[in-house]
């Protein structure tokens, strides 16, 4: 069973910060990417964002290897930002 869950808020493709890295596979992400937001069932304050490539979202989500290692739950990975007393999403 999962420790803490992502109550997902939003979830879109759309241009990323330049810069920005990967949640999953770690390599830059230049142009578009999978943007996906929400808070931690655990209570953690702040809206939690990652970015994905268009492929490692989904790859995320069905690496059943990966899965498998983390006791039948996905890791969306680290953020890369969390958003104090934010009340709606911002998108880039």
């Amino acid at each position: 069973m999962c420790d803490v869950h992502l109550v997902e808020t939003s979830r879109l493709t759309c241009q990323v910060k330049a810069g920005t890295a990967c949640c999953y596979c770690g390599e830059k992400i230049a142009g578009e990417g999978v943007v996906i937001e929400g808070h931690l069932d655990d209570g953690s304050p702040g809206l939690h964002r990652f970015a994905y490539h268009e492929d490692c979202a989904w790859d995320m989500e069905h690496d059943l290897e990966e899965i498998d290692e983390h006791h039948g739950c996905f890791s969306y990975g680290t953020p890369f930002e969390v958003v104090r007393q934010a009340t709606e999403s911002r998108h880039r």
